[in-house]
Formats: structure tokens, sequence, C-alpha cells
């Protein structure tokens, strides 16, 4: 089975490049322009870039030497969290209200693992920071010390900030909750940067290990047996 997939990705790479690949600079009616080439995931999707999709999209880019394309993906969230103070789930106008699942440190240690660009790495950590620093601050915090989704959109807005569409969260009121996904990433977060901030500069901020150990204290709270 697996040789006969990767017999798949000379058609898959060609049609990527042929079919899904979108350069849109200058804002439109409908879609925040970027700098880089993007590919959206699919012809009906109104050309824009998703951030939960390009996760998963960079993994299979990467998997088919698009590198690059990767790396433009990573530079595209960038200049969104850059202009809009965090990184929405789409450049769609309508859908910049709200963000995804917190998967850029992923994506850059993705592309950073391909590249071995440690001036790269360097230069993009700050960003990385500052969409953790994001998610772990008001009005994200919660009493408990763990984090929810929360932004002001209409409906059921709290919940589409998970990067997953209803009904796939069944409730209202997405702001009651703590995730026990985002808080595990979040966890997972802190002690991934704490590591890339290792490999580009040679040390870390503890502060982030800190922080990790504060979310992992609380699982208990994520769990209820019955």
């Amino acid at each position: 089975m697996v040789p006969k997939f990767q017999s798949l990705f000379p058609v898959l790479k060609e049609r990527t490049e042929k079919e899904l690949i979108r350069e849109i600079v200058e804002d439109t009616e409908l879609l925040i322009g970027l700098p880089y080439p993007y590919v959206t995931p699919g012809v009906d999707k109104l050309d824009a870039l998703y951030y939960l999709d390009t996760y998963f999209i960079n993994l299979g880019l990467l998997k088919l030497k698009l590198v690059n394309l990767a790396k433009h993906h990573v530079e595209n969230l960038v200049v969104l969290q850059r202009r809009f103070g965090f990184i929405p789930a789409s450049n769609l106008k309508s859908m910049t209200f709200t963000s995804s699942l917190p998967l850029l440190p992923w994506m850059v240690r993705d592309v950073y693992r391909a590249t071995g660009d440690k001036e790269w790495l360097s230069r993009i950590l700050a960003d990385v920071i500052k969409e953790f620093q994001h998610w772990t601050s008001a009005p994200h915090v919660t009493p408990s010390g763990l984090y929810r989704f929360y932004d002001h959109g209409p409906g059921h807005a709290d919940a589409r900030d998970s990067g997953c569409g209803l009904p796939a969260r069944r409730f209202k009121q997405a702001e009651n909750y703590n995730p026990v996904d985002l808080n595990a990433l979040l966890y997972r977060n802190a002690k991934l940067i704490y590591d890339l901030q290792v490999e580009a500069d040679g040390s870390g901020d503890q502060q982030l290990l800190t922080k990790a150990e504060s979310i992992k204290k609380l699982f208990h709270l994520l769990w209820n047996p019955q």
C-alpha cells in the first residue's frame, strides 16, 4: 500500500501546483491579500487559505518536497498575525474575527526540520511566542487557570475558534468550557517553543516550562470519570 501511494506523489504534486496554488497579493472584496503563494484546500473554497487546513496541507507539501511552499504558508500566517494581532481562521474577511487551534509552532518545527535554516527559525520564533501569548492571556484565561476558546464573532464563533466547524462542537457558549484539546495543545506548545528556542539560540525561556507545568497540574479538571 505504501509504495502504491508513493507512486501517486508526482500526480499529487502536479495537481497541487496546477489547480490549488493561489497568488492573491492585494486585498479583494472577499480576501485579505498575502505576500506569498498558498494552497487552498479545494477548488470550491473561495480561493482562501485556512489555518487548520494549512497545517495538514503542509505535512503533504513536505512529503512532496514542496518545502518553499510550506515555508510560505508559515510566513503568510505570520503576516496575518501581525495585521490582526492573532492568526485568523482564514484570510477570508468573513473569518478574520475567529482563529483555529494554535498549530503554528508545529508548522515552524516541520519546516525547520526540512530546511535546517536556523536563521529563519530564530527570526520566526518571536511570532510563535506572540501566538502563544495570545492564547494564554485574557480573554482566553478562565478562573480555573486553564484556557478557553473565545472571540467576538456572532453566533457560535467561540466554537469555531477551535477550527472545528459545527456540529463538531455541539454546544453553545463555548467560552464557558475548558476544552481538553486546546489545553493539551498549549501544554505541548510551551514545551515545543522552549525546545525550538534552544535549537535556534542555545537557550530557552524557563517561563515556558513553568507555564507547561502549571497547565499540566490542572489536567485533572479536564476529566470526570462519571
